[in-house]
């Protein structure tokens, strides 16, 4: 539509009916109460009396109701003539309104983009950029808002990803352009946007900054992928290990849905365990070795220094730790019965646990299978799975051609003992022969 097109355009009343039709509706135009008054608005009634009232928000939704827009146009609130500039109304007028709200709606409309594009508000030429008008001439504004708007229209990549603001870089990247550049990008910010359009999240999981890392597992999550299936599609190599002994709970929950099995002589960390190791914060560290027991359980409780205070001379503090989910192999023979129930109710060692001296101990395993709606023998069936979990993964991945035999058979030797344990448990007698386990 032409812009003179635009200047003609006449209100439309999407829902109107008139104040003295109903008389408990009536009541509510008329009401003390704003919201009531708000409410018969955006039902489209008794705007004829409405149109005038006090609240400006009220007078909003007659206007978006497309009612009285020749008398609202001159209000004095500019979310008003938004509104009213929202409906296609009077362009001609509010392109030269004092407001930038107002021009930037008016450029909204696709109105007069020859001249808002020499808007003196950044807010106003980012809105015309929007449009996919004057990028060659935008592309070099002043103002990050109007280039990171250049850049979602997918135009002068080559040029913006070298721009100095992290908000331009990161439009570039949700344009999928240049990520194997900015996934190095000194910003959290740009990397985030690199995640999040599903690129390098085999090192990105690892990331320093936690809204990278969560980034990551928004995409698996979205995809309904592990980020071993991800590496496969993507040719990728993947250390699940250093993954599951990551500082990072991100990263230890993806290693653990990829299939990654602790080993026994490993400490035990539970997927959801939020765990960053001694030495890592040398104020923190004092809290670790402090000689107050409160200090450490209060660290505990932060998940900082799980790998020391594991062996904390305080119950309490092990206890913590055993909340915490960490080092549940150990803490499960703990002396202190307050431990072990803690261990129980992480629902780990159930099988020992179901046994306990203590009747303290077998009422928290019976708490957690009941509260989990499974019988022992289930639990047990769960763990076993859970171990032969990584067996199944590569049996379906050498099926689909998806992995060569040789890799799966590299990367399965480290799971000897659990994989013996599996077969024997599972009589699949076939598929340990595909991996010439000595």
């Amino acid at each position: 539509m032409s812009d003179l097109g635009r200047e003609n355009n006449v209100e439309k009343v999407k829902n109107f009916t008139p104040y003295g039709t109903d008389p408990e509706k009536d009541k509510m135009v008329k009401s003390g109460d704003w919201e009531d008054r708000l409410e018969m608005a955006k039902e489209g009634y008794g705007l004829d009396v409405l149109i005038n009232d006090e609240n400006g928000i009220v007078r909003v939704a007659v206007a978006d109701q497309g009612y009285g827009l020749d008398v609202l146009i001159n209000d004095e609130y500019w979310e008003v003539r938004t509104a009213v500039a929202d409906q296609g109304y009077g362009l001609n007028t509010l392109i030269n309104d004092k407001d930038w709200d107002v021009r930037e709606a008016v450029a909204k409309q696709g109105y007069g983009l020859n001249i808002l594009i020499k808007d003196k508000d950044q807010e106003v030429r980012a809105a015309v950029a929007d449009q996919g008008y004057g990028l060659n001439i935008l592309i070099n504004d002043k103002y990050w808002e109007v280039r990171a708007a250049v850049a979602d229209q997918g135009y002068g990549l080559n040029v913006l990803i070298n721009d100095e603001h992290r908000c331009v870089r990161a439009a570039v990247a949700r344009q999928g352009y240049g990520l194997n550049i900015l996934v190095n990008d000194e910003n959290w910010y740009v990397r985030a946007a690199v995640a999040r359009q599903g690129y390098g999240l085999n090192v990105l999981i690892n990331d320093e900054h936690r809204c990278v890392r969560e980034a990551v597992l928004y995409y698996l999550k979205k995809n309904n992928l592990t980020l071993a299936e991800w590496c496969n599609q993507n040719n990728k190599e993947i250390d699940l290990k250093k993954l599951a002994y990551s500082p990072y709970p991100e990263a230890r929950i993806v290693a653990i849905k990829s299939g990654y099995v602790y080993k026994e002589n490993e400490i035990y960390i539970a997927p959801e365990c939020k765990f960053t190791p001694y030495g890592t914060n040398t104020k923190k560290d004092k809290m670790v070795k402090s000689n107050y027991w409160e200090a450490r359980l209060k660290i505990a409780k932060q998940g900082y220094g799980l790998d020391i205070l594991v062996n904390d001379k305080d119950w309490g503090v092990r206890e913590a730790v055993a909340e915490q989910g960490y080092g549940l192999d150990i803490l499960v023979n703990d002396k202190h019965w307050c431990v072990r129930r803690a261990v129980a109710d992480q629902g780990y060692g159930l099988d020992v646990l179901v046994n306990d001296k203590d009747s303290y101990i077998r009422a928290a395993v019976k708490n957690y299978l009941t509260s989990h709606n499974l019988t022992l023998e289930q639990w047990k069936s769960n763990q076993d799975l859970s171990k032969t979990d990584i067996i199944n993964q590569a049996k379906n991945a050498i099926n689909d051609g998806k992995i060569d035999i040789k890799n799966v058979a590299n990367n399965i030797k480290s799971t000897k003992n659990v994989l013996n344990d599996s077969i024997d448990k599972t009589n699949k007698a076939n598929e340990i022969k595909l991996f010439k386990l000595d």
